[in-house]
């Protein structure tokens, strides 16, 4: 049975929280292939109940659209992709996965109640030997529902795709690809989507209280990490 977040012991600025797994220990410590990584990125998949199961086959995927070219990480203005976020210095996981999502929500279209940390829907890939933490979170809201990106002058809501669609198209982020690829291929999606229904397995991921602005202000003031995020996934 998945535990309740806890309180992390580490202090600093960022909101002491960190989800645990079954085995009781939390993302900052054993986070996929181990070690701490550089950033985020994050999957947010749509539970449908009608389909019993069948949106792990080829799941509904939340996109986000560039709206600004940055080659250091290799994005191009209107390219679609996924929220991935940089971690901060003596940042924790959970903390970086909420800067990951000002690229989904603000404070007004925040799915409180409707988005979910799931046991098993955590992983990793290696780019270039950088850890890049990969997070499946499970959306069970209405998909005709619209998001606001906090970070809206860097992007906007894409809407959303099937997995499928998302990892042909054309103009979609070469490195988000390669992260949703690798997720495909490890399980993790399909692991998040059918833990989502057994009671106990999942959290969630917003508090009543929590202001996706005020987070997102007070974490800009803080340094990334140094590193260059490049691979062979253009």
């Amino acid at each position: 049975m998945m535990r309740n977040i806890h309180e992390s012991p580490s202090g600093g600025p960022f909101p002491r929280l960190e989800p645990r797994r079954v085995d009781g220990t939390t993302l900052s410590s054993h986070e996929a292939l181990g070690g701490v990584s550089v950033g985020q990125a994050v999957i947010v998949v749509h539970y449908d109940s009608l389909l019993n199961g069948a949106s792990a086959q080829n799941p509904q995927i939340a996109v986000i659209r560039e709206k600004q070219t940055k080659a250091s990480s290799r994005r191009q203005k209107g390219q679609l992709g996924i929220p991935i976020e940089t971690r901060k210095k003596g940042e924790e996981s959970a903390s970086n996965i909420w800067g990951a999502l000002a690229e989904l929500y603000d404070d007004q279209t925040l799915p409180r109640g409707h988005l979910f940390f799931v046991v098993n829907g955590f992983g990793g890939a290696v780019l270039e030997g950088s850890l890049v933490g990969l997070t499946v979170l499970v959306y069970d809201g209405p998909k005709d529902a619209v998001f606001n990106p906090t970070c809206g002058e860097e992007v906007g809501f894409g809407g959303w795709m099937s997995m499928a669609d998302f990892l042909q198209a054309e103009d979609g982020r070469g490195i988000a690809q390669h992260l949703v690829r690798t997720a495909q291929n490890k399980g993790t999606i399909r692991a998040a989507l059918e833990n989502y229904s057994i009671p106990g397995m999942k959290i969630p991921v917003f508090s009543d209280g929590f202001s996706m602005q005020a987070f997102y202000e007070a974490r800009e003031r803080l340094e990334d990490v140094s590193f260059s995020l490049v691979s062979e996934a253009q």
